[in-house]
């Protein structure tokens, strides 16, 4: 049996996929969810949470990509599309509050250590640090 915690773990891996394929293929968020429910892995996740992350990242783009931007200083463009999904998660999850701040960073950065570049994750984690200071 899995554990809620690592359902949330997985749900957010699963979630930085979806993000990268809805930034390339621009396709609705809710046709995406559909499409990773015949995934393997969904089994294994918190269907919710999954859901949760990508509607609200979804319906809160624009917020969360100008508090990115503004905390990076570089345009959205010039962020790569791992680093995008993975720090849209940590925005959001900072901003609901629903985590504490200190677990969302080492979540945040333990994914772009996964999926992202080289030293894409001591970009997400200054990022997600400036973020949180200022909320």
């Amino acid at each position: 049996m899995t554990s809620i915690i690592f359902k949330k773990v997985l749900s957010r891996r699963l979630a930085v996929q979806a993000l990268y394929q809805w930034q390339l293929n621009e396709q609705p968020i809710d046709k995406i969810i559909e499409e990773f429910k015949s995934s393997k892995l969904y089994t294994n996740i918190d269907a919710e949470y999954f859901a949760y992350l990508l509607t609200n990242i979804d319906s809160k783009f624009e917020e969360l990509k100008k508090m990115i931007e503004k905390a990076s200083n570089l345009s959205w463009g010039r962020i790569q599309p791992v680093e995008k999904g993975v720090i849209l998660i940590g925005v959001l999850e900072l901003q609901s509050g629903i985590l504490d701040p200190h677990i969302t960073i080492n979540e945040c950065v333990e994914l772009s250590k996964h999926f992202g570049s080289e030293d894409g994750y001591k970009f997400i984690n200054g990022v997600l640090d400036s973020i949180k200071s200022n909320l």
